[in-house]
């Protein structure tokens, strides 16, 4: 997780790692506004990261 804070436009990036047995998964989330904060924009972003997208992306193998 990291961010930036510039005068004009504040970032916010996160990269979630989804590890399985056979496989590794990234997935990053950028937020860029002018107008909110920080704090706002890393919610916003920690949100997303939890969203059925990330979470259901990669399902158990079923039988084996």
């Amino acid at each position: 997780m990291s961010y930036s804070n510039d005068t004009n436009t504040r970032e916010v990036s996160i990269v979630k790692k989804i590890t399985t047995m056979s496989s590794e998964e990234y997935f990053s989330i950028t937020l860029k506004s002018p107008e909110e904060s920080v704090d706002s924009l890393l919610k916003k972003a920690m949100v997303a990261t939890n969203s059925d997208i990330f979470t259901n992306k990669i399902k158990p193998a079923v039988g084996i």
